[in-house]
Formats: C-alpha cells, sequence, structure tokens
C-alpha cells in the first residue's frame, strides 16, 4: 500500500483555469473547491495568488486506487 498524489495548479488569471482546476469526479469536492476559488480569488489579488490543488489516493498492490 502506497499514497499517490496528483498535483493541479493554476493562476486564476490563466485562460485555462476553469477548464483545469473547477471539474472534478466527485461533486462533493468540486463544490467544496469552487466555493473556496469564488471566496478567495477575489480582484484584489488574482495576479498575486495561485491555486494549488492535491488528489490523494491510496494505491494497493499497484493497481487499485482509492480516492481519499
Amino acid at each position: 500500500m502506497k499514497f499517490k498524489w496528483v498535483p493541479r495548479d493554476r493562476k486564476p488569471t490563466d485562460k485555462d483555469f476553469d477548464e483545469v482546476m473547477r471539474p472534478h469526479w466527485n461533486k462533493k469536492v468540486e463544490k467544496v473547491n469552487n466555493q473556496l476559488f469564488d471566496k478567495y480569488n477575489d480582484k484584489t489579488n488574482l495576479k498575486y495568488i495561485n491555486n494549488l490543488i492535491l488528489d490523494a489516493y491510496l494505491v494497493f498492490f499497484d493497481r487499485f486506487e482509492l480516492y481519499i
């Protein structure tokens, strides 16, 4: 058993921010992420902030992945 981390990062000013950062296959995670993006990405700090998402998985026998 081991951990796997899948990072995604973008600046809110990047053209593909909404396409890369906002969708998530888990709708609960997507909702929380979007709430945080909307709360902290405002016009005063757009050029100073970078967003990072780390998706964590447990990997069993190098074959099965469980999202945590």
